[in-house]
């Protein structure tokens, strides 16, 4: 939920939906390669 107080606040400041979008393609991006690495799909580190 605080969360979406965040995207809420970056979209009314900006005035546009695409930054909060960005915000959230970057957060799933990490998780997914998270959960790529706990798996041993990639090897990063």
């Amino acid at each position: 939920m605080f969360v979406g107080y965040i995207f809420n606040y970056i979209t009314e400041k900006l005035d546009s939906f695409l930054a909060s979008w960005v915000v959230h393609i970057f957060a799933n991006l990490a998780i997914n390669t998270i959960g790529f690495m706990m798996l041993g799909i990639i090897n990063i580190i």
